[in-house]
Parts: C-alpha cells; sequence; structure tokens
C-alpha cells in the first residue's frame, strides 16, 4: 500500500512537473513571438525603400502628382482593392485615349508637384527598383521609368505588355545620378499602344535600399479593408512608449538597438515640433522617417485630399494629452537609466515642466490637455482623468528619484492626491475622473484599466484597501465565456459588449501583484493567447456584439492587431510591472516604498 501511494505520488509530481514545464515553454514561445511582432513592425518600412507599399502608408515616398500629356484621359486610385498583390490596395490606373496629344503619363515626385525646382531624396547606394503589376485583361502596354526630372539619365523598362496576373518588373538603377533622384517612378501609355484604352495594376513598388538607423515609430494598428487607411500611418505616442518600455524589459541587443532609436525618437519628435517649442508632444505622429525631408520637422498623421489639394489632419492626432505625455516620460525615464544619456532625463524634464505650468490645477491634479486644429489658439481641456494623473504621479515620482529635485515630489503628490480622491469608498472602485468643472465626478463610465492600473502603482500590503476595484472589475466587467474563443476576458467598461485584449493582460497583471496565481495563470496561459495573431501580434479587441469594443467614449477597439495590446500582453507574460520598470518579484522583495517614499 506504501508503494502505490509512493508510486501515485510520484506519477502526480511527474505530470506537474510536465505541465510546468509545457506552460513555461508555451508562454516563453508567445513571449518571443510577441516581441518578433513589434520588431517587424518597427522594421517594416526600413529594409527597403518604399515608393508604394499600401494607401497612405507610412513608408511611402513619393508621390503621382506630376500628370502629363492628355491628363484627362487618366484615372488614378492609389487605394483600389481589387485583389491587390499584398497588403489591402493597390494602385489603378485607367486610360481612355481621348485627348489631342494621343499620349498620357504619371510622374511619382518628391516632393509633390517638383519639376526640379526643389531637391529630391538621397538614394546613393541603391542598384534596382522593383515593382508588381498587372493588366485588368492583359495585352495591356505600358512604360515604366525612373529619372529624368531635372536630370538627364533615366531608365526604362522598355514597352512592357502586360499578364492579367500578378508579375514582377525591375528596373537597374546604376547609370542613374540618385544623390537628388526627383522622379522615383513613373507610368506612359499612349493611344497606339491601347486604342481601347487599358487599365492596370501596380503595386509593391521598392527600392533596394535599407535605412536601419533611421528615425521612426512603431505602426500603432495593422490595418485591413474595412479600418480606415489613415490607421496605416498612425503611430499614437503612448503606443510607442509601451513598446520602448518592453524592449527595454527584456534587454536584448537587438532590444536594445530598437529601443535606442525610439527613445531618440521620441527626443527628436519633442525638439521639432513644426510649432511648439514648450516641451510637449502630440498625441500622435507618422510612421515611416520621422524627419520630414523639407522641413526637418516631426512628421504629423495625415492624408492627401485631392478635392481640396491639402492635407487633412485629424484633431485627436494633433493634440495633446497628458496621459500620454506622463508614458512618454515614464519611458525616456527607463532609457535614461540603461544608456545613461543626459538628453532623455533633459527632455523629460521639459516635459514636466510644461505640465506642472500649464496643466496643473491647483484644486487638485492636473486637466485632461490641449485641444484645438489652429495651434495659435488651442483650449485647455479642463476634465481631470483619474488615469491621466496615475501615470503623471509615476513619471513626476520616477523624476525625482532620478533627480532628488524635491519639485517633482510635490508634483507627483498632487497628482496622487487627486486619483485617490477619485477613489469610492462605498463601492470599493475609482472615478473615470471630473467633468469639465474640475470639480463635478463623472460617473457613466467606469474603465477598466484604472482599476488595474491603481495596483501596478498604488497597492502594497500595507495599503490594502485599492485591491477592492478588482473584486469590482471580476463582477461587472469580466465577461462570460466567449461562444467563439471559448475563454473568459474583460470588457473596458462593464456593458461586456466584447474582449478588450490591451485591458485583459493590465488586468492578468494585476491579479499577479495581488498574489492571484490562479487567476492569473488562466488568463495568461488561455485568453491572452487566444488574442494572439499569427504574427505575434495581440487584437485590441475581440467584439461579441458589434463591429468594434466600445468603451462608453468617443473611440471603441475594433478587431486588429495593436502595438499596445502586444506591449501589455508582454508585460503580462514577464510578470513586468512597466510603471516601475521592474519585476512583479523584484518589486516585492523591494516592498513599493520605493514609491511610497514619494508620499508628501
Amino acid at each position: 500500500m506504501y508503494f502505490t501511494r509512493l508510486n501515485l505520488f510520484k506519477i502526480k509530481l511527474f505530470i506537474f512537473i510536465t505541465l510546468t514545464f509545457f506552460l513555461a515553454t508555451q508562454t516563453h514561445a508567445t513571449v518571443d513571438a510577441a516581441f518578433d511582432y513589434l520588431a517587424r513592425n518597427f522594421d517594416q518600412y526600413h529594409t527597403q525603400f518604399y515608393i508604394y507599399k499600401d494607401a497612405e502608408a507610412g513608408g511611402n515616398h513619393y508621390e503621382p502628382s506630376g500628370k502629363l500629356g492628355d491628363v484627362q484621359d487618366i484615372g488614378l486610385t492609389t487605394d483600389s482593392g481589387n485583389q491587390p498583390y499584398s497588403g489591402n490596395t493597390c494602385i489603378e490606373i485607367r486610360y481612355h485615349p481621348m485627348g489631342s496629344q494621343r499620349w498620357a503619363g504619371i510622374y511619382w515626385q518628391h516632393p509633390r508637384g517638383n519639376w526640379g525646382e526643389k531637391p529630391g531624396f538621397d538614394l546613393t547606394g541603391a542598384t534596382t527598383l522593383s515593382f508588381m503589376a498587372r493588366g485588368a485583361a492583359g495585352g495591356e502596354k505600358a512604360e515604366f521609368k525612373v529619372g529624368g526630372i531635372g536630370a538627364t539619365q533615366v531608365q526604362s523598362t522598355g514597352v512592357l505588355t502586360l499578364k492579367a496576373t500578378w508579375q514582377k518588373y525591375t528596373i537597374s538603377l546604376k547609370d542613374i545620378e540618385l544623390k537628388n533622384l526627383i522622379g522615383g517612378f513613373a507610368w506612359l501609355t499612349n493611344a497606339e499602344q491601347n486604342p481601347q484604352g487599358a487599365v492596370i495594376y501596380v503595386d509593391d513598388i521598392t527600392i533596394d535600399l535599407a535605412r536601419p538607423h533611421e528615425l521612426r515609430f512603431l505602426q500603432s494598428y495593422e490595418t485591413d479593408p474595412k479600418n480606415s487607411t489613415i490607421k496605416n500611418h498612425t503611430a499614437f505616442l503612448y503606443d510607442n512608449a509601451l513598446a520602448l518600455l518592453a524592449f527595454l524589459s527584456r534587454g536584448e541587443a537587438k532590444d536594445l538597438e530598437i529601443a535606442k532609436i525610439l527613445a531618440d525618437t521620441l527626443v527628436f519628435a519633442q525638439q521639432h515640433d513644426r510649432y511648439f517649442t514648450d516641451g510637449r508632444w502630440r498625441n500622435a505622429y507618422r510612421t515611416g522617417n520621422i524627419i520630414d525631408s523639407e522641413t526637418h520637422q516631426a512628421r504629423l498623421p495625415s492624408w492627401w485630399h485631392e478635392a481640396q489639394q491639402k492635407n487633412i489632419e485629424y484633431p485627436v492626432h494633433i493634440r495633446t494629452d497628458i496621459g500620454n505625455v506622463a508614458w512618454a516620460m515614464i519611458a525616456l525615464l527607463q532609457a535614461y537609466q540603461q544608456f545613461k544619456s543626459p538628453q532623455y532625463l533633459e527632455s523629460v524634464i521639459a516635459a514636466a515642466t510644461w505640465i506642472e505650468t500649464q496643466a496643473r490645477d491647483e484644486r487638485g491634479g492636473y486637466i485632461l490637455g490641449f485641444d484645438g486644429v489652429d495651434e495659435k489658439k488651442q483650449q485647455r481641456q479642463r476634465h481631470k482623468s483619474t488615469e491621466h494623473n496615475i501615470d503623471l504621479y509615476i513619471a513626476f515620482a520616477r523624476l525625482h528619484q532620478v533627480t532628488q529635485d524635491k519639485k517633482w515630489a510635490v508634483a507627483a503628490a498632487h497628482a496622487r492626491q487627486f486619483v485617490e480622491a477619485m477613489w469610492n469608498e462605498t463601492d470599493g472602485y475609482f472615478w473615470t475622473g471630473t467633468g469639465i468643472d474640475g470639480v463635478t465626478v463623472v460617473k457613466t463610465v467606469i474603465p477598466v484599466d484604472i482599476q488595474a492600473w491603481a495596483i501596478m502603482t498604488l497597492y502594497d500590503k500595507k495599503h490594502p484597501k485599492y485591491a477592492k476595484a478588482m473584486a469590482w472589475v471580476e463582477k461587472n466587467a469580466k465577461l462570460p465565456i466567449c461562444p467563439t474563443c471559448d475563454v473568459q476576458g474583460y470588457d473596458f467598461n462593464q456593458d461586456k459588449d466584447g474582449i478588450w485584449y490591451e485591458g485583459t493582460a493590465q488586468v492578468t497583471l494585476a491579479w499577479e501583484i495581488l498574489g492571484e496565481h490562479a487567476k492569473y495563470q488562466e488568463l495568461a496561459d488561455r485568453t491572452l493567447i487566444s488574442g494572439q495573431e499569427a504574427s505575434g501580434g495581440i487584437y485590441a479587441g475581440l467584439p461579441l456584439q458589434k463591429s468594434c469594443v466600445s468603451t462608453g467614449f468617443d473611440w471603441c477597439y475594433y478587431h486588429a492587431v495593436h502595438v499596445g495590446a502586444t506591449s501589455w500582453a508582454i508585460f503580462a507574460w514577464r510578470k513586468w510591472n512597466p510603471y516601475w520598470g521592474k519585476s512583479v518579484e523584484t518589486l516585492e522583495k523591494e516592498g513599493i516604498e520605493i514609491a511610497q517614499n514619494d508620499r508628501m
């Protein structure tokens, strides 16, 4: 009997060890896949020089602005969804020979409309341009060229007869002067070649020139034809701060290489704004090279409006929300600790000084930010956000730790006091913040993230009351088992219309901090993995009732891979607290007094 029990014990022990090893291996693989996704996102426009990757893609260079010949005979669509070779879109060119000149063409120029008055791109070192092309029916004829604007050198494919299926074509650049290339690509045809007209498609126009060290941000969302092309080149400040923290958390050689470029890009964006010189950042920037080749300023998200002949911007992208600035500060402070570069600390101090002088509310906390398309007349957003003040508390507290300047401890206490004033003692959760008067508490939406973030920033065993917030989350924001994914997750708020993976990762990490290891393991091993796409990235949301996961505010989360969600999943899987830049285990050993010392 004794030996039977002993053998049974050994069998159970073997199963436990095997399962533990399997789960650890599985988690390691998913974390690696997530890091690989972030790294590919970071490099997606920089392994080669794109003229066209997708409509409005941040890595696109040159504009199809130089129409020639019978321009009225040309129809051009740069976001055609008609069977693109790759991505979501391709270029569609329609030629209907009606004009007197009997020919037509389009030059892709830099800058837009440049016929030699301004410099083009310096592509020294490139050897080949390649592109994909096909005809709508097959048999269409066209010629493609490089060069010829502001220089005599031009290289051509000669007249091609296109097939109905995608074919790859190349043009040698060996005899082209590449120091100042204005005309990066051109299409030409005529009535003799296409007497009945022609419809052709072009995609993936690239030049073999890598720029691995170029300053740049990650693209926040992967897009599909259902989503706006504006996201094809939008890099949100918050998402990129998280990505920087994620790369620093692992700290492998490639991670640090990317982290250094991201940190340098944050500094550049702050110091080269097109209007402001006060230390703020915008909510979003443009992917691809952050440096505008004409103005040498930081590029902002926009898209070309053909009818208005100008670039259009979304107000939410060019305004400044204080919480996003706080995350950039936290990320740069972590980068400063890693690289010891004085410019990172100087950048944080500039941002902190701007917030303290422009966003402080003497009644408590800091306002939401500044809004307005006209930068000369931007308005203070007088609402106050619990979430943003949590972020500011940590940003100021960590700045105080680095500088030992007492004023940042005072600022940290000011932000924290507002957060604590938003605690609903009766029901055990944090309110969203205040309305425009800065006093009236907003009670219509209760976000999940501030409850989880409070655990990461305010909770410790000596101050345990905020743990109640997670009980509220469990009761009010946890969804029943998803019928399509067979897992449970958490919504942004209490309407339970879908899984918000970013917030679910935050809740996962909060449970680990609270010592709820079974809850942590279930979410880490099943729910978060269910949200991981084949690329390794994590979806922003899984809508179950509508087209997107609603928030109760003026935005929602689509089923699109998201840098922010991916970064938070990495933090959860690695048990890493991004606010303090340390593992949960390390913080537990050291004690949260590292944070509490900044209480005034």
